[in-house]
C-alpha cells in the first residue's frame, strides 16, 4: 500500500511534512503530528483546517484527508 505525503502549515507559519495512509482520518493525522512535535497523546485542543480559496473550515475528526484532497482536485 502506498502512503500520502503532505505539508502541514501551523498557525505561526512553521510547517512539517507528514506521511500517512490513504485511509487516515483527520484525527489520525493529528495524532501523527502530535507525536512528531513531541506532544503527549493526551494533549487536546487541536484541529486540522481545510482552506479552499476564501473558505476555511475545521475538519471533522473522522473525515478522511484523501477525500478532502480529492475535492480540491475537482475545484481546481
Amino acid at each position: 500500500m502506498f502512503t500520502v505525503l503532505i505539508v502541514i502549515v501551523f498557525f505561526l507559519g512553521a510547517f512539517h511534512a507528514v506521511e500517512f495512509e490513504p485511509t487516515a482520518t483527520a484525527n489520525d493525522v493529528i495524532e501523527i503530528i502530535k507525536s512528531r512535535i513531541g506532544l503527549r497523546s493526551t494533549s487536546q485542543g487541536f484541529a486540522l483546517y481545510e482552506v479552499l480559496g476564501d473558505v476555511e473550515r475545521s475538519m471533522v475528526s473522522d473525515e478522511k484527508l484523501t477525500d478532502v484532497m480529492g475535492k480540491w482536485e475537482r475545484y481546481r
